[in-house]
């Protein structure tokens, strides 16, 4: 479990360097990330305190252990206007399985404080990974 999680924060802070963590240019969202005045926050915090919440709510399901699936699964999702996480989809999955644990809590995520541009709030598209391993 230790080394999944950190599996878990790895991925999770090298994709927020990386381009498919941010604010794509799609219907879904409003803003492109660079050109935001205020980024979205989790609980005040940042990305990897979201990493932290995801980590500490998964369980990792019991016919995937037992059939030993492991691998990692991108979730896509908008932080809405109202910072309620809104069009959760799976972007990659590995297994079903694995695919409806990491979409579940993904979707059980407290409301973030919204991302805003020019004073308003505005919609902000993220794809975080979520690793499933059993080392």
């Amino acid at each position: 479990m230790r080394k999944t999680f950190l599996l878990l924060i790895l991925s999770f802070t090298l994709s927020f360097v990386a381009t498919d963590i941010c604010a794509q240019d799609t219907s879904k969202a409003d803003a492109e990330y660079s050109e935001l005045d205020e980024f979205p926050t989790f609980k005040g915090g940042t990305p990897v305190d979201f990493a932290y919440w995801v980590a500490g709510r998964l369980k990792y399901p019991e016919d995937a252990k037992t059939n030993g699936i492991e691998g990692m699964v991108k979730v896509k999702f908008v932080v809405g206007k109202k910072g309620k996480i809104e069009e959760a989809y799976i972007e990659q999955g590995v297994h079903p399985l694995l695919d409806a644990e990491a979409l579940r809590v993904v979707m059980k995520s407290p409301k973030w404080k919204p991302a805003k541009k020019n004073g308003s709030p505005v919609k902000v598209s993220y794809t975080i990974p979520v690793v499933f391993s059993l080392k």
